[in-house]
């Protein structure tokens, strides 16, 4: 069995056991009418480790004044 997709999947499929369905695909979905819905149950979060190192010179050169 495979990973649910992330976003839902929405299937607008003909349905003789749904009251509202409109016989045709494509009018299910205008309609909103839905056959079904998949969505992941929970929210998967990666474990990413970022390391940034940065350096800094402070100049406080100054042009000679006359």
């Amino acid at each position: 069995m495979g990973a649910l997709p992330f976003k839902g999947e929405m299937n607008f499929s003909e349905d003789s056991n749904n009251p509202y369905d409109a016989q045709f695909g494509y009018a299910n979905a205008a309609l909103g009418i839905l056959s079904t819905y998949y969505q992941q149950s929970k929210f998967v979060e990666g474990d990413y480790v970022y390391t940034n190192r940065e350096w800094y010179v402070q100049d406080n050169w100054r042009r000679p004044t006359a």
